[in-house]
């Protein structure tokens, strides 16, 4: 995410931004200007469960919509990858016949999984069973290399590898 927020800002202001690791008590977070950053990256429970009021950062940006409405693309904010050779065993049938399973679930994922994290429900089925995507084809595959091609150009990272899909078969059960 920071990543990716850094090549956005790039791309829509032609400037890099200065990143700091900031760490402060919830409570404190937000209380006192002159310890309170310019600007907030916050990723997954924080956006639901921490965000700072309006009044003190009222532009907001959603890195996967801003990316969207940049490239006309996905952004894949997770995938399982492996190295090349690796001997994965039964793991990628694993997590497939997982991830079929739990797609049916979503509803009681979230109201069993939502409130110990305080979220509301309805917030963590949309979550999951909406803004969230769970299968990654072509499309993605090319984003994913749009975002490290653009990353590179960024001196985020030193170059763009090679990349390579394995689709296991499933074996009859």
């Amino acid at each position: 995410s920071v990543a990716l927020a850094c090549v956005l800002l790039k791309q829509l202001t032609s400037h890099k931004p200065d990143v700091v690791n900031y760490h402060a008590p919830p409570a404190a977070r937000y209380a006192e200007p002159e310890h309170r950053p310019t600007s907030l990256l916050l990723i997954g429970d924080k956006v639901v469960t921490d965000s700072p009021p309006a009044a003190l950062y009222p532009y907001q940006l959603d890195l996967g919509e801003a990316w969207k409405n940049l490239t006309g693309e996905p952004f894949v904010f997770a995938i399982w990858m492996a190295r090349a050779g690796s001997d994965l065993g039964d793991l990628p049938a694993l997590l497939d016949r997982t991830r079929i399973a739990n797609a049916s679930r979503i509803d009681e994922i979230a109201a069993r999984h939502a409130p110990l994290h305080h979220w509301p429900v309805d917030v963590a089925q949309k979550y999951l069973g909406h803004w969230l995507r769970y299968d990654v084809g072509p499309r993605q595959l090319a984003a994913m290399e749009h975002f490290w091609h653009l990353a590179a150009q960024a001196g985020l990272i030193e170059s763009v590898r090679p990349m390579s899909i394995h689709r296991h078969t499933q074996s009859p059960e």
